[in-house]
């Protein structure tokens, strides 16, 4: 009605599985273990989007003698939706496998409950191999830290509440507590 075409549904199946593609490649990298440096502490940094100029936080931590193994923050790996569903074929109308995708298979702080979200980060972080994680949040987000204990709980790991305001003295003050968190790690 707006001068729009009505999407033709082989052809967005034809996007959707490029698309699946490229993000299941995406996810295989990002597993593919690393060698493990002699010395080095595993953790997972979880948590809500990590600004430009914010990768910091990912440098403090190899800096202080770890690495990242498991990046589940919403720039992270987290946010990616799940694989559409294939049992759905093309003849099948395709913004149904879009809708289950993107809204039923990614879990995030905001879904009441927080269920899924819960038992998927502590999933991710065992796989991962993880032996603490860093929670990044911005100070203004209550959900992530009402969050904090019960992933302590649930995962049985050390957490790291991280409070950052967006300005460069709350990321200085990030960099020193991880500092002092991989330390601990050790």
């Amino acid at each position: 009605r707006l001068g729009g075409q009505a999407a033709d549904a082989d052809r967005l199946w034809s996007i959707m599985e490029r698309y699946d593609a490229d993000r299941a490649a995406i996810r295989a990298a990002a597993g593919r273990a690393l060698p493990e440096a002699r010395g080095t502490v595993p953790v997972a940094v979880v948590g809500g989007p990590v600004m430009r100029g914010h990768e910091r936080v990912f440098e403090a931590v190899e800096e202080a003698g770890g690495r990242v193994v498991l990046d589940a923050t919403e720039t992270g790996l987290r946010s990616l939706p799940a694989p559409f569903d294939r049992r759905r074929g093309p003849g099948d109308d395709p913004l149904l496998a879009l809708v289950d995708a993107y809204f039923g298979g990614i879990a995030d702080v905001f879904q009441r409950p927080d269920t899924r979200l819960m038992d998927a980060l502590v999933h991710e972080t065992r796989a991962s191999g993880a032996r603490g994680i860093i929670l990044w949040r911005y100070v203004w987000c209550d959900l992530w830290a009402a969050l904090a204990e019960r992933l302590r709980e649930a995962a049985g790991l050390p957490v790291l509440a991280l409070d950052v305001a967006g300005d460069a003295a709350s990321l200085r003050q990030a960099v020193g507590r991880v500092q002092a968190f991989m330390e601990i790690l050790r």
